[in-house]
């Protein structure tokens, strides 16, 4: 598979996981009707163990082979800052940052 094919591929598969477990782990710490909302008293305690758990996922996916593969990064953000400071193929960036675009756009539909 060529290097750029495989890096949209790898940030798209991680990008999808992050945004998985975050919309998961919002829905089970701040849905109206979640049992773990009810068990964690308080707004900062349920905002510190969102950010735990994310804080892991985003860890997890950086050293994983989709996270060696893209680069590390799922935000495209980064993308665009590191096409512009010349540290990323600049022919790739449309590709990536369109098909995260496309992505979040899906997952929006279905919520």
């Amino acid at each position: 598979m060529r290097p750029h094919v495989q890096a949209w591929v790898s940030e798209f598969a991680g990008t999808a996981i992050l945004l998985f477990a975050s919309v998961l782990v919002a829905r089970w710490l701040f849905g109206p009707h979640s049992a773990l909302a009810s068990a964690v008293p308080g707004l900062p305690g349920r905002i510190a163990i969102d950010a735990v758990v994310i804080g892991v996922v985003v860890g997890s996916l950086i050293i994983s082979p989709l996270g060696r593969s893209s680069g590390g990064h799922f935000n495209p953000a980064v993308t665009v800052t590191l096409s512009i400071r010349g540290r990323r193929w600049a022919a790739s960036t449309p590709g990536r940052v369109s098909e995260r675009a496309v992505r979040t756009s899906r997952l929006r539909g279905r919520t």
